[in-house]
């Protein structure tokens, strides 16, 4: 009992820091490192203070870091301890995206997403990014471009990190007007030519095990609607599309909340740990919006490594209700491998899931409910060697699915057949590196070439 004692009172027992200490930082300001950790001198601390998987949190969620230790070494008297602060520092300069394809409707689009992770060494979060497509072939088509500056500062306003954005989108968005669920042949499709510019602002707070994030949106969009559009349906009749945008100029602007319980080890290739995201985005009068509506996602994964092996599992969730726009609806590319997502927000092609069990999948390109669920495996090739910090192969599978509350409720088949449900699947190799993550995969191959 006397040795168990004594181990916990060394453990448990509160210790004087007289300092902090920064070891490894080569571009990053020390004092910045030492401001985002939230250690003060004069402070009591216990090696098993829980404010030390925050610290290490908070400094990995600034993306300079691919390593945070903390360690506490004798002080200048019993009871005193100095609090040592080890990183490993990653790229201030990375490469956040690469936009590049092209499908049956657009002949081609590039772009390009670059963020310096530690503007002007003071752990300020500088992006920009851009794309450009060109003129889609359908009817009322037009280039379509977007460009993005955000800006993320760690302790803007008393050590409460404050994230601001602006977007401008100069895009089409498709409509079938012809032809069955599935084809996607640009001929039966017109397109709907619209502006939108964004900005936003969200702050960051620790409370207790969680991570949330307010902030609030606003956009303003203009388009002008055909006075008749009218889709031809399989059997001769019609009925008249729902554009999801009002006419004239309107105004999205939702309060969002975000709030992330994480205890991953990385968040790049993790090998451990669990991820809960939850996010909800509530639009109306009072946040100055056109459009009344509520949208929840919720996402839980969990990452188990043996070895050179890690397997992983993904839920995915989310619904919407209300008066909801089209830009604020679940898109088939943004839970599908096989097909290309949204591009900074424009939509590049005509192409829904492949229907691969027969059911009404096919028939939704946009929905007010999603899921997907998916199984991952990852075989790691090395680690830590000059600027490739980590590499692996994947391969992944799952299911999506993606509905219309409306257009289930009025069902015309039989269930099995009504529920929107496909299968997904992707395997490739991906790059943990210097410079940013890079991903080569078949669905990307498939997703930017026209054969859907």
């Amino acid at each position: 009992m006397l040795p168990l004692l004594l181990a916990f009172l060394l453990v448990n027992n509160p210790l004087l820091l007289e300092r902090v200490r920064v070891q490894g930082a080569r571009d990053t300001n020390s004092s910045f490192i030492k401001r985002e950790a939230g250690f003060r001198r004069g402070q009591y601390i216990t090696p098993e203070d829980p404010r030390f998987e925050w610290a290490r949190w908070r400094l990995m969620s600034t993306g300079l870091f691919r390593e945070v230790l903390f360690r506490l070494e004798r002080g200048s008297a019993r009871g005193r301890v100095v609090l040592v602060i080890e990183v490993r520092e990653r790229g201030a300069l990375i490469i956040e995206h690469i936009f590049f394809g092209s499908s049956k409707v657009t002949p081609l689009w590039a772009g390009l997403g670059v963020v310096d992770r530690n503007f002007l060494g003071r752990g300020i979060q500088l992006r920009l990014a851009g794309v450009a497509a060109m003129a889609p072939g359908v009817f009322g088509g037009r280039p379509q471009a977007a460009f993005h500056v955000g800006l993320f500062f760690p302790d803007l306003t008393r050590g409460i990190p404050v994230n601001m954005w602006i977007q401008g989108n100069h895009g089409v968005e498709f409509y079938r007007i012809f032809g069955e669920y599935g084809d996607s042949d640009p001929e039966n499709f017109m397109a709907l030519p619209y502006m939108r510019f964004i900005s936003g602002v969200s702050a960051a707070f620790i409370v207790g095990p969680f991570h949330v994030s307010p902030g609030l949106e606003l956009s303003v969009m203009h388009t002008r609607l055909p006075s008749e559009a009218v889709q031809h349906l399989p059997g001769g009749t019609t009925r008249k599309i729902a554009f999801g945008m009002k006419d004239g100029v309107s105004f999205i602007s939702p309060a969002t909340m975000t709030v992330i319980y994480d205890t991953r080890d990385s968040f790049v290739l993790p090998r451990r740990g669990v991820l809960i995201r939850l996010t909800g985005r509530l639009g109306g009068p009072m946040t100055g919006s056109s459009y009344n509506y509520l949208k929840m996602e919720g996402t839980f994964s969990i990452h188990r490594g043996s070895g050179r092996s890690t397997w992983s599992m993904l839920v995915y969730g989310g619904g919407s209700m209300g008066n909801v726009p089209l830009p604020e609806r679940f898109y088939i590319g943004d839970l599908h491998d096989m097909i290309s997502p949204r591009a900074m927000g424009l939509d590049l092609t005509t192409a829904s899931g492949p229907n691969l069990f027969g059911t009404n999948a096919s028939r939704f390109r946009w929905g007010n409910i999603a899921a997907r669920t998916e199984l991952r495996y990852d075989f790691s090739l090395h680690s830590d060697r000059s600027w490739i910090y980590r590499s692996s192969l994947f391969v992944k599978a799952g299911l999506v699915f993606l509905a219309s509350t409306s257009e289930l409720k009025y069902r015309t088949s039989s269930l099995w057949h009504s529920i929107p449900v496909d299968a997904t699947f992707d395997l490739g190799f991906q790059l943990d590196t210097e410079f940013g993550v890079f991903t080569f995969s078949l669905g990307n191959v498939i997703g930017r070439i026209p054969v859907r």
